[in-house]
Order: structure tokens, then sequence, then C-alpha cells
């Protein structure tokens, strides 16, 4: 089930940010581990400014979800347990359906990320570099 939050309460951001942490270090190998560990009150702060889509199994546990700010995507994660089972599909088409538009950046290494974007009719517009990581980032843009 998808369901956009109206407020983030503690025991949903302490799930939420162990998402986040676990598939962040998962899908980015070509990242140290530390640089997540050293974001994570980072993101705790910044987390609750986002709208919010959860995605949660049959008995509520949170599962994935999506943060967007404005119209940027500023993640989609899901449970490395629940990957590759249209998690990120439901949730995408979720974001679709409230905007018009929507954009996101992904690393260029990232294949899989970017391979699932692309699928979901975003399409690459720049690329970049991450000042913080010094990786290269696509900057991928969908709109309805």
């Amino acid at each position: 089930m998808i369901t956009k939050l109206e407020v983030l309460p503690e025991n949903q951001l302490k799930d939420i940010m162990s998402i986040w942490l676990d598939t962040n270090k998962k899908a980015h190998s070509f990242i140290a581990n530390s640089y997540w560990e050293d974001n994570i009150e980072f993101v705790e702060k910044e987390l609750p400014k986002a709208d919010i889509y959860i995605a949660t199994d049959e008995n509520g546990k949170i599962i994935g979800f999506l943060g967007i700010l404005e119209s940027y995507i500023a993640g989609l994660f899901v449970s490395s347990d629940y990957q590759r089972q249209g998690i990120g599909n439901k949730l995408i088409k979720r974001a679709k359906a409230d905007f018009e538009e929507l954009s996101l950046t992904v690393y260029e290494k990232n294949k899989q990320a970017i391979h699932f974007y692309t699928k979901e009719g975003f399409k690459i517009s720049e690329t970049q570099i991450d000042e913080d990581t010094k990786e290269i980032e696509l900057v991928m843009v969908y709109k309805n």
C-alpha cells in the first residue's frame, strides 16, 4: 500500500532512515560507507521538509519510501528484501499522479537505477559532478 504521510512520526522516521542507510550502502558500493553514515543526521533533519510517500507490507511495516521536495525526487528507496517486486514502480506511479513534472539525480555508476528510471519515462537532461562525492550524476526529468 502506498500512503502519503501528512506527519512523519519518530518511529517511522527511524524505519525510513534504516532503509535509507542500508539501501544507499548497497546501491552505491563506489562510495565509502562512511559518507552515508556521516550524512544520517542531515537527512533526518531534512526529511520532514519533504513530501513523503511510504510503501507498507500487509502488516503495516514500511518497506520503501519516496521523498519529494517540490517536484524534485530527493530519494526513492526500497528495502533490499522487497526490491524487484514492483514497489518502486508503485511509488513512482503515485508521484506521477501528484506532479506534472519530476526531476532527480542518479549516479552514473548506478546502472540499475538509471535503467529503472528510464523504463519509468525519465530522460537524461544533463550531467553534473556531485561536489561531495566527486562522482558523475545524471539529472533525469519526467513530464506528464
